[in-house]
């Protein structure tokens, strides 16, 4: 699925103004990394599904850093998370 930015961001040094968010290239391993940094960085009770991992998932998915998938604005920034949210409920 290509992701057209409202406003571009930078990765590595280049303006991007689309991502493209392959879900089916997140492997098990992937997950099994996103869940170990959203344990580590959640509060007991917090949501399996919380931001933090939705942040992992979607950030391997879409080829980019954490960080650069946080730079996006709050508009694509949830597009990003809505999307990879039925992946993370199917894992349960």
């Amino acid at each position: 699925m290509i992701v057209k930015l409202t406003r571009p961001i930078d990765v590595m040094g280049k303006p991007v103004d689309e991502l493209s968010l392959d879900l089916d290239s997140v492997t098990g391993a992937d997950l099994m990394a996103a869940y170990m940094y959203a344990d580590a960085e959640s509060k007991p009770g917090a949501s399996a599904h919380s931001v933090a991992l939705c942040v992992m998932v979607g950030s391997r998915a879409c080829k980019i850093s954490p960080p650069a998938l946080l730079s996006l604005c709050a508009h694509d920034f949830n597009r990003i998370v809505v999307e990879v949210q039925p992946l993370l409920e199917a894992s349960d």
